[in-house]
């Protein structure tokens, strides 16, 4: 590539691949919610949507075929069997960061500059990448789990929530996600603070706030928001609102939701046993080479270091007293763990933080969507020699123009990422299909909440 408009210091800093090296490195430093995707290649227009059609499994006939049927007509007695589709969309948007580098000094400030700024674009791009992740991952493996506010109109049709992912949308008999509707009704089973149903709601219409006040709100892509149902009981305030079709959550101390967690409700090897039992309950085989991963912070993993049973296991073992101290579960009971600061973090009851641990159970939990234009884009702007444009990952490039400011003197220097995020529904594959699976939507993950 010629570089001929660039300053001098600048193009052997491209040249010599210091500027891709240096933003790849933040990158990788960063890796753990967007390890966990698999990638399709989206050929719409960028802010598109594009529907995405998953065939279910046939159920087992086990009725036997009649003697009489094999002469009764052409199709020998038989009868056309299909199996169920479902479908899911996901939208490709661009994500951005832009700065300047001041040229006006020495050769070794400005390389300097340089670098340094590559690299925090390289952690802000990292980072941005595992938040829009970790927010796919709650915007549907949290979904369908909420509670009743007691701001707003608590009625016999109406109630405000905390959250109202999971409420708005449900699978047809024919596979197509639709909004709840008059005609699109969705079942939520509301509990008291002990476990105990209430009542069962039926769902006819959802709509957010203007003013979001949800516990999960910003980052975590929480919205409160009213539900409309048909004539009931009014629901209390506290109480939490459970889709009949909700994908699991798991939380310390059987707690039905994440504000009753209290300091007793702590991490254990049982909590994350129960998860991965159930993962495998619904016909996971395991994210890679048979294991389960968790993602978890280390206030999770310490204290589920400080759980008897992790320390009955590597009492005596040679590698006990390392994995002790770095905080670091390798392999224990079909789970490996991976230590990330990225968790999900709210409020619970007085003075405690709600972490997550995400357990992933199957490859293809999370899509991450690639943008075709985006690979175009690159290829045209490559050729340019007032552009360097430096691909660092399939959706993610590395961008400086030449300064076009009267004195030369400002250096841009941006990235983009051009990518979207969804999670397939799971609903096909149910106990017709697999004896021990449940009726979630959502089924090649969950969540496990505990106070820290």
């Amino acid at each position: 590539m010629s570089l001929y408009a660039f300053d001098a210091t600048v193009a052997a800093a491209v040249q010599q691949g210091i500027l891709k090296l240096k933003f790849e490195s933040a990158m990788d430093s960063k890796l753990a919610f967007s390890a966990f995707t698999y990638k399709e290649m989206l050929d719409a227009n960028l802010g598109d949507e594009k529907t995405f059609t998953k065939n279910g499994r046939l159920a087992v006939d086990l009725t036997p075929r009649a003697a009489t049927d094999a002469a009764s007509n052409l199709d020998n007695g038989m009868t056309v069997r299909k199996a169920g589709i479902e479908q899911f969309t996901v939208k490709v948007d661009e994500w951005d960061a832009l700065d300047y580098v001041n040229l006006f000094q020495n050769e070794a400030m400005i390389a300097s500059d340089l670098v340094r700024q590559v690299g925090n674009f390289g952690i802000n791009a990292a980072q941005t990448k595992e938040r829009l992740v970790r927010k796919a991952y709650l915007d549907f493996y949290l979904g369908g789990n909420t509670r009743v506010l007691a701001s707003g109109t608590l009625s016999a049709t109406t109630c405000r929530v905390d959250d109202i992912r999971g409420f708005q949308k449900v699978l047809t008999a024919g596979g197509k996600l639709v909004s709840v509707d008059g005609s699109n009704t969705l079942l939520v089973d509301q509990y008291d603070t002990s476990g105990t149903l209430i009542q069962t709601l039926t769902v006819t219409g959802v709509a957010a706030d203007s003013n979001v006040s949800s516990l999960l709100a910003n980052s975590l892509g929480g919205f409160s928001g009213q539900i409309t149902y048909s004539t009931a009981t009014i629901p209390t305030a506290g109480h939490a609102l459970l889709a009949q079709n909700a994908p699991k959550v798991f939380r310390a101390g059987g707690r039905v939701h994440s504000a009753l967690i209290g300091a007793g409700d702590i991490a254990t090897l049982d909590l994350a046993a129960d998860a991965t039992t159930y993962l495998k309950n619904q016909g996971n085989d395991g994210y890679r080479d048979g294991y389960i991963y968790c993602l978890a912070s280390p206030s999770s993993l310490r204290q589920l270091r400080k759980d008897p049973q992790f320390q009955l296991a590597y009492q005596g073992r040679g590698d006990s007293d390392e994995v002790i101290k770095r905080g670091k579960i390798f392999e224990h009971d079909g789970i490996r763990y991976v230590e990330t600061n990225e968790v999900p973090i709210s409020p619970g009851s007085t003075g405690v933080n709600v972490h997550r641990m995400l357990f992933v159970a199957d490859p293809e939990a999370c899509m991450e969507a690639d943008w075709q234009g985006f690979n175009n884009y690159i290829d045209q702007a490559q050729g340019s020699s007032l552009h360097y444009v430096e691909k660092i990952q399939s959706n993610i490039a590395l961008i400086l123009r030449d300064p076009i400011d009267v004195k030369r003197r400002m250096q841009p220097l941006a990235w983009s990422m051009c990518t979207g995020f969804t999670c397939g529904s799971d609903m096909r594959a149910n106990s017709d299909i697999i004896p021990t699976a449940s009726n979630s939507m959502y089924k090649k993950a969950l969540w496990v909440e505990h106070a820290a």
